[in-house]
């Protein structure tokens, strides 16, 4: 089997995508700072603010790593919370390198769900739900973003990564 992205590649993507929002946030005057009961507290499906765009941006930026935190929990990292989203995007991606390393990617993981029903599903097949989940809902911090700060909106696409690194112009 070709594996197009590896989950290293995928985890990179992720948390390259992830901290460039956070710029995004820092330059439309969004204090994710001022998020940290959020980042602290709250779990990983919130009910989405009707409120302001920056509370809803907010909201979902935060229930991305909260459900990054959650299943890598479930696949058996311990993720020390850090208070900043600078550290926790970085926490996250160490867990999620030491899974891959720990873990093999048909390896049958057993969790339960938000509402205590059992599952198992394969570490391979968590781990790439995480990376659509994340990349789903950075769709929506940008739809989002259009009504906020629309110069702010980062470009996130796959290849733009690539590009970054000078990979992307062969």
């Amino acid at each position: 089997m070709v594996e197009i992205v590896s989950l290293e590649e995928g985890f990179a993507y992720d948390a390259w995508a992830n901290l460039r929002w956070l710029e995004a946030f820092r330059a439309a005057g969004i204090d994710l700072g001022a998020s940290r009961r959020l980042l602290l507290h709250q779990g990983p499906w919130p009910d989405f603010p009707a409120g302001p765009p920056e509370v809803r941006a907010t909201a979902v930026f935060i229930h991305i790593l909260w459900a990054q935190r959650i299943w890598a929990e479930r696949c058996g990292a311990l993720v020390q919370v850090p208070e900043e989203p600078v550290q926790w995007i970085e926490a996250m991606g160490q867990a999620w390198s030491r899974l891959q390393s720990d873990c093999a990617e048909d390896q049958p993981i057993a969790y339960r769900n938000m509402s205590g029903a059992p599952f198992e599903q394969p570490f391979g097949v968590i781990a790439r739900h995480v990376l659509f989940h994340g990349a789903y809902h950075r769709g929506q911090i940008r739809e989002i973003f259009q009504g906020i700060a629309p110069d702010a909106i980062p470009a996130t696409d796959f290849i733009g990564l690539y590009m970054e690194r000078g990979a992307g112009n062969r």
